[in-house]
């Protein structure tokens, strides 16, 4: 978003994807080095063959401040450390992001859409915008149901909608998942802010109308 010239939201935690195709040895093995060297508390939440991993408080401040990791194989990561991973409750995974990449289609749009930058693999904002979108709508529908939930938490996920639909090239992805699809149209339908938000998020030049237009073109074309 720098490159862009963009404002963003700083984030000091970092969620991870695991594509289990590519796992070998050798990844595994950097890894528990990397949470080793942390120093991290961790937990691990476990149900049948799905497995989500929180690596949290490092000893080491120069690392993040938290790792998620989202599997769909249970010993994706082994059995390291294995006396220091106490368990998570449930709300713990629903509430997540991450969660949302337990649905094929998520994860399979993501490895399709996949970026490299500095010999880094990331998720751009093609990716990620359906992701926080998704978020919004299930938070927002868990609050409705009496759920505790953070609005800072409801509100953060749309912000960066707006604030990374700035990146978008009004361009149709092509072969868009249909889940993925209604979620976007779900996710316009359901907002209600005035243009003055995009301001106090820094953002210019635009509306709510103009970017809920550009989501429906790039993600709902097919």
């Amino acid at each position: 978003m720098e490159e862009a010239g963009l404002d963003y939201r700083a984030t000091k935690d970092l969620d991870i994807v695991l594509c289990i195709e590519a796992l070998d040895k050798r990844f595994i093995n950097q890894f528990w080095k990397f949470v080793s060297e942390g120093n991290y508390q961790i937990r691990k939440r476990a149900t049948g063959e799905k497995c989500f991993y929180r690596f949290t408080n490092p000893q080491n401040r120069n690392f993040p401040t938290m790792l998620e990791i989202l599997s769909k194989k249970a010993d994706a990561l082994g059995e390291r450390n294995a006396g220091t991973i106490v368990p998570m409750i449930i709300e713990d995974e629903i509430v997540s992001l991450s969660a949302i990449l337990l649905e094929q289609d998520y994860y399979n749009f993501i490895l399709s859409l996949k970026v490299e930058i500095d010999d880094l693999v990331i998720a751009d904002e093609r990716c990620i915008i359906p992701l926080k979108a998704r978020a919004w709508l299930d938070l927002t529908e868990r609050k409705r149901e009496g759920a505790e939930v953070r609005s800072t938490d409801i509100k953060k996920h749309k912000n960066d909608v707006y604030r990374m639909s700035q990146l978008l090239n009004a361009i149709p992805i092509k072969n868009v998942p249909n889940q993925i699809s209604e979620d976007i149209q779900n996710f316009v339908n359901a907002i209600n802010d005035e243009d003055m938000l995009l301001k106090q998020l820094g953002i210019e030049n635009t509306s709510i109308k103009e970017i809920s237009e550009q989501l429906i073109i790039v993600y709902c074309s097919n």
